[in-house]
């Protein structure tokens, strides 16, 4: 594993089944060290003060919203009673990012939109009529269009956001400072 030769030690893989049962194993001393999501990072450190480490940066990571052109939608304000996928609970770049969007439009997520979660990376939540506008990454979106043989003049994007944070190693708070800047330096 290139982990283990970059840290020089031996490192036994754990697997959990969500970012709380991580949170749980950081905070229990089960493990060390966490790969996590951005979103992940905020649980795991509010209920077991890990630190992060190393931060993982993506390029053009940040949240767009895309309609079908032939739609009467020309601004997230237009998104009032409408459906709109955001792929999949907590997910960043998708979920999390939508809900900052339409929040910063003026619009109440939980009230004025209905937020449905198909799990879809293609464009047929559009292309049925099951969503009105999607929310993904710009990489996820340029994916469905290529795949889709689509061009954006087809399903244009209405809003975009800030860049988002990004994935993290996170390590236990009980690892002391100088191992903890060793591994970070090792890492990078």
């Amino acid at each position: 594993m290139e982990l283990e030769q970059v840290l020089n030690i031996s490192i036994e893989f754990f697997s959990v089944e969500n970012y709380f049962a991580a949170a749980v194993a950081l905070r229990v001393n089960q493990v060390d060290l966490v790969w996590a999501g951005p979103s992940e990072y905020i649980v795991i450190y509010a209920r077991t003060n890990a630190k992060s480490i190393v931060e993982v940066t993506y390029p053009e990571y940040d949240t767009i919203i895309f309609i079908r052109a032939d739609s009467n939608i020309q601004a997230l304000t237009d998104l009032k009673g409408k459906t709109s996928d955001v792929c999949k609970d907590d997910s960043t770049g998708s979920h999390l990012g939508a809900i900052q969007l339409i929040t910063d439009a003026g619009l109440d997520p939980q009230s004025d939109v209905k937020l449905i979660m198909s799990g879809e990376y293609s464009l047929k939540p559009l292309q049925t009529g099951q969503a009105d506008a999607m929310t993904r990454t710009p990489y996820w979106y340029a994916k469905a269009l290529q795949e889709a043989s689509a061009a954006e003049d087809d399903y244009p994007i209405i809003a975009r956001g800030k860049a988002l944070l990004s994935d993290v190693f996170v390590v236990t708070s009980s690892m002391e400072p100088a191992r903890q800047a060793k591994n970070r330096s090792r890492i990078l």
